[in-house]
């Protein structure tokens, strides 16, 4: 995910792996942009409590 991320959003992996590991909080931007990223590779709506379960994990 992180590597589409960076190459479909402009968001670099390094910054994805920070903060799916728990070690940055994501801004607001960065949770849009991982909702988008989610709906495009799962090719479903994505509600807000998966978005929030993928960044606890």
């Amino acid at each position: 995910m992180a590597k589409h991320m960076e190459r479909h959003f402009g968001v670099s992996s390094a910054h994805v792996y920070v903060v799916l590991n728990g070690k940055a909080a994501p801004s607001w931007a960065l949770l849009q942009k991982l909702h988008a990223a989610l709906e495009t590779l799962l090719g479903r709506q994505v509600e807000l409590e998966e978005i929030l379960e993928v960044v606890r994990e």
